[in-house]
């Protein structure tokens, strides 16, 4: 059996486990919360389903959602009632004191605090997964900082190894991309946000439908594999100027491995640093995406720029 098809018969069964274990139904339908706050008043019913991405969702007393809710983001305080289920995927959710979950609450990530006093029918916790997030020690927080320096680390040097071997046989196709970018650095950027934030809007427009599920993942694994495309491609640009300025008899594949190592480390460091180091590596990001998608991954003649990696000649 051909890779190809060993790929896709691995990501239907992902698809399918994911959606039996947690999707929406399709009745009632699904109201999508992604930014801003949205507020369930008292004496109010609502009868769909609820998926926060984000923003700030407030159940006040004496309200009730009778559909299923499912927080991946953001922040959701419940006062009044769930009657459905209720999962709790990432983002913080607070149970107050006069909160009901009459269904099942599963915590799989995130942050959830219970306050004394509220109601849960049935709360189930998969082992290794956030347990009691809502008491962290000052030792968790530290644990959890070195967990996350590890990834990046690892994440660096990985894709560091990919950048090497790509090296050998696609140096055309990054060398035109970086051109692409270098020649049109705002129209890259413009075109990466625009065309990241119309593929993120439809994977969430498809994920609460039932026919559009699959569809969803398949649109959230091309965005992490645009993701990487576009750190190769940045490392490659880093390369070329480390190349320049500190010119070393090195072959052109340790020269992208250390640009794309460090393109990853500086930005996803920087993406820790709140709401605006995240913007500033997605910025970058974008403009990475941007330029793939403008020079059709490499494979059209760029229309400027003659300056060359200094070691691609060697």
């Amino acid at each position: 059996m051909q890779p190809r098809y060993v790929f896709g018969a691995l990501l239907l069964g992902v698809g399918w486990l994911l959606w039996g274990a947690m999707g929406p139904s399709a009745t009632p339908p699904a109201r999508t919360i992604s930014w801003g706050e949205f507020v369930v008043q008292s004496g109010t019913v609502l009868e769909e389903d609820l998926v926060q991405f984000g923003g700030r969702v407030l159940v006040e007393p004496g309200a009730e959602v009778r559909g299923r809710v499912y927080v991946f983001q953001g922040t959701f305080i419940l006062q009044g009632r769930v009657r459905g289920d209720m999962a709790v995927l990432g983002g913080r959710v607070t149970i107050g004191p006069t909160g009901q979950v009459t269904g099942t609450l599963t915590h799989y990530g995130g942050r959830l605090q219970v306050a004394a006093g509220a109601r849960v029918g049935n709360l189930q916790q998969p082992p290794g997964l956030n347990r009691g997030a809502d008491r962290y020690s000052a030792l968790e927080r530290l644990l959890n900082a070195v967990w996350q320096g590890l990834q990046i680390l690892v994440k660096g040097l990985a894709l560091g190894v990919l950048g090497f071997v790509l090296a050998f046989k696609g140096q055309p196709y990054l060398e035109r991309t970086r051109r692409a970018l270098e020649a049109q650095p705002v129209l890259a950027w413009a075109v990466g946000v625009s065309g990241l934030l119309l593929l993120v809007l439809l994977a969430v427009f498809l994920f609460v439908t039932v026919v559009g599920a699959f569809l969803a993942i398949g649109i959230a694994l091309f965005l992490q594999i645009m993701t990487y495309a576009a750190y190769l491609v940045l490392g490659y640009g880093l390369a070329a100027v480390l190349g320049q300025r500190w010119p070393q008899p090195w072959p052109l594949p340790v020269w992208v491995a250390l640009g794309t190592t460090l393109t990853v480390w500086g930005l996803d460091l920087v993406g820790t640093l709140g709401c605006l180091g995240w913007m500033v590596k997605w910025s970058f990001v974008a403009a990475g995406v941007g330029a793939l998608w403008l020079s059709r991954f490499g494979t059209l003649q760029p229309l400027s720029s003659d300056r060359r990696l200094p070691t691609a000649d060697r």
